[in-house]
């Protein structure tokens, strides 16, 4: 028996017909902020309040100054410029990341240091006395102290630490959502990284049926450069590998999102459900930073021409097969015998798109550490992963071996 796979290439699907799905997305669940640059986004069409939460989350004085490329101290009319160098300046206008200030101006006069309550100078700012380096100025209301960072809501605080007053991926993004919401900026906005919003695939569910959480569940990956491929010699080396997978080389990703568990039965019950041989519309379900890299025209004749066919197609192997015509008990395990295309067309449905080969190994080798498996050098064994023939405890191959997700 072949292991399940998670499919993410062309290469991949040839090398096993019996593969599992996994789907990728680039893009955070709220578009009004980019958590990863710290800059607002550049639509001038957004509502009042993504424009409010854009400008509550980057401490600009106005949506308008807060569009395009501008960073926190452009906001503020260049109040905060040379923030970068000076954490003084950088917590007394609340630069909250060192990267959104400018250096273009100096942070002290000259011959000078900018002090507590001193003078800043020429091409400087004053500090109050009460400004600290790493936090925000302490704010006084009804004779209360309010810190954030103290993990307790105060004053105009929208949340602080773990206390986000009751908001959830739920109330913030919408009834469907999911995940974990977390508190940002200097205490005035909620940052929605760690929350995802699942696709029809998971209409109707419970939001518990995978290992306790929704089947949908992304995590965000937040990429870097890695060693891409194996190595000859290192802790990724092995005898019998492929040949394709050398030479070894230096490859860089940019953050994405990538589903948690592989693609269900189940949820892909749903994809079949509604299709009618549609295929997906042309460049749907691209990568949007990889030009050309959605759904073609000519492939459209990879897909099958009808509900039937599809599902006459997902019985490739009459042992391993998990697909079922009816509901039955392997809802919960990964779907199998399906093609790229197929795989394409269901993640582009879901709302993502399949993840590309570098981003697969990325998070299967742990990114620069470079792993041989996922959890590190040891060889599988039930205990670590569904493979061979052994993940049922029981002698020889049968589909129980092929574990729920």
């Amino acid at each position: 028996m072949r292991p399940s796979l998670v499919l993410v290439s062309t290469a991949s699907l040839f090398g096993a017909v019996i593969a599992a799905i996994s789907c990728s997305n680039s893009s955070d669940p709220a578009p009004p902020v980019d958590q990863a640059s710290g800059l607002c986004g550049t639509s001038m069409s957004m509502g009042e309040a993504a424009q409010d939460a854009c400008v509550n989350a980057h401490c600009c004085t106005e949506f308008t100054a807060c569009d395009g490329n501008a960073g926190c101290s452009a906001c503020l009319g260049g109040q905060g410029k040379g923030c970068e160098s000076n954490p003084l300046l950088r917590a007394f206008w609340r630069c909250h990341e060192e990267d959104h200030c400018d250096t273009t101006a100096g942070t002290g006069g000259a011959g000078g240091e900018v002090g507590a309550g001193g003078s800043a100078g020429t091409g400087g700012v004053s500090i109050p006395p009460d400004s600290g380096a790493d936090s925000a100025p302490d704010v006084e209301t009804d004779g209360n102290e309010v810190k954030c960072g103290d993990g307790k809501r105060a004053g105009d605080e929208l949340c602080d630490g773990d206390d986000l007053g009751g908001a959830s991926c739920e109330s913030v993004l919408g009834a469907a959502a999911g995940g974990t919401l977390a508190c940002g900026g200097f205490c005035n906005a909620f940052v929605t990284e760690g929350c995802f919003v699942p696709g029809p695939s998971c209409a109707g569910t419970t939001g518990t049926e995978c290992q306790g959480t929704s089947c949908c569940a992304s995590l965000v990956v937040l990429g870097g450069a890695f060693k891409m491929g194996r190595s000859s010699s290192g802790s990724d080396a092995v005898s019998w590998g492929q040949l394709d997978e050398q030479p070894e080389h230096n490859a860089t990703i940019t953050k994405y999102r990538l589903d948690e568990f592989e693609v269900t039965v189940k949820r892909f019950r749903k994809f079949v459900q509604q299709y009618d041989g549609t295929p997906p519309a042309q460049g749907a379900g691209g990568h949007p930073k990889i030009g050309a890299s959605g759904w073609k025209s000519e492939w459209d004749v990879m897909l099958p021409a009808s509900k039937t066919e599809l599902a006459v197609s997902l019985k490739c192997d009459s042992v391993f097969q998990t697909w079922t015509d009816a509901v039955g008990a392997n809802e919960m395990r990964p779907i199998n015998c399906v093609t790229w295309y197929e795989a394409f067309a269901f993640c582009a449905w879901d709302g993502g798109r399949l993840p590309t080969e570098a981003e697969w190994e990325f998070a299967a080798a742990g990114g620069s550490e470079n792993r041989l498996y996922p959890w590190g050098s040891q060889h599988p064994h039930p205990a670590l992963a569904s493979f061979g023939c052994d993940s049922d405890g029981a002698v020889g191959c049968s589909l129980n071996d092929i574990l729920n997700v």
